[in-house]
């Protein structure tokens, strides 16, 4: 597992991802994390650029993921 803040614009914290994630929070309500089950691009792939991204990946179609 890995941990990406939800602060950084990245692939794994952008709604184009579908790759399989989670948030992690730190307190009741406000999420600290998208856990990913990794960061390779192996099977992490995302809609806007129709191929497989690192979830470190960071490029100009970044939209922030709803769930956050």
């Amino acid at each position: 597992m890995y941990n990406v803040p939800v602060a950084r614009k990245v692939c794994a914290t952008c709604k184009w991802w579908r790759a399989r994630r989670e948030l992690e929070f730190a307190g009741a309500r406000e999420p600290r994390y998208v856990v990913v089950d990794n960061i390779s691009p192996a099977g992490h792939r995302c809609a806007a650029w129709k191929t497989d991204r690192s979830a470190t990946h960071a490029c100009n179609r970044w939209v922030k993921w709803e769930r956050m």
